[in-house]
């Protein structure tokens, strides 16, 4: 199981957000289904595609 502190390290990084969030489920979602995976990895990856992307387009809006 991924310890909810993946998810707090995610939307620490940039201004919380809808999008932040859902990024973060995700990465939740992905790490259940492949165990194999380290979550800590997956859960850094997905927020670090989803960051730099949200963040320019969501500044100021939570």
């Amino acid at each position: 199981m991924i310890s909810p502190r993946f998810g707090l390290m995610c939307k620490s990084n940039r201004q919380p957000s809808k999008l932040t969030a859902l990024s973060c489920s995700s990465s939740s979602t992905i790490s259940n289904v492949k165990p194999s995976s380290s979550p800590q990895t997956i859960s850094k990856s997905i927020c670090s595609i989803f960051a730099p992307i949200k963040k320019p387009s969501f500044e100021g809006y939570d």
